[in-house]
């Protein structure tokens, strides 16, 4: 199983400035799970194939979709993906100070033959659950840019880990994990 369809830094220039991380490799963005990108995934040697899933690295491990594939390969069958959706991208922020506002984007997306495609945002939402007291609460959408992305925020987390959710459009939600931390 190997995450797809979430921004991925795939490459670095080094200059004077010093390093530019590019979500592109070699002028083609191959998107990954956020940390790892698609190709690097795989081991790539013929006869192998990947399950692509919307998901984020962390995601990846801990929950069903991966599963699904597991069972699938070691009983020698295919699950068929589910039809007719579309699957969701979010950029999560890496950590959070406690008490301060907090926010990330999120778009729901299409898969063409030409790459992915902004489908927009309509319908997502976003929600966070505190990790040591399993509270839940909901972010608020602060708007949608002109790319099509939404941006949602929460006016101040806990401190500690968080799991945050992005969901809408796709057959799970897009979760991340996120490290709040005292000032």
């Amino acid at each position: 199983a190997v995450g797809t369809n979430q921004p991925t830094l795939q490459s670095v220039t080094l200059g004077g400035d010093g390093p530019t991380y590019h979500q592109q490799l070699l002028g083609t963005d191959e998107t990954g799970d956020g940390t790892v990108y698609r190709r690097a995934a795989g081991p790539g040697w013929p006869g192998y194939s990947a399950s692509p899933h919307s998901q984020t690295h962390a995601a990846l491990i801990s929950g069903d979709q991966s599963d699904t594939f597991v069972r699938d390969k070691l009983l020698d069958r295919d699950e068929a993906p589910p039809l007719g959706v579309s699957f969701v991208s979010a950029e999560f922020p890496e950590y959070a100070t406690a008490g301060r506002r907090v926010q990330l984007r999120a778009a729901r997306f299409l898969d063409t033959s030409d790459g992915p495609e902004v489908a927009g945002s309509g319908g997502l939402s976003v929600r966070s659950t505190d990790l040591s007291t399993n509270q839940s609460t909901t972010w608020t959408p602060v708007g949608v840019r002109t790319d099509g992305w939404l941006t949602a925020a929460h006016p101040g987390l806990r401190p500690g880990l968080h799991r945050v959710a992005v969901s809408g459009g796709g057959d799970h939600p897009i979760m991340d994990l996120l490290w709040v931390g005292q000032e």
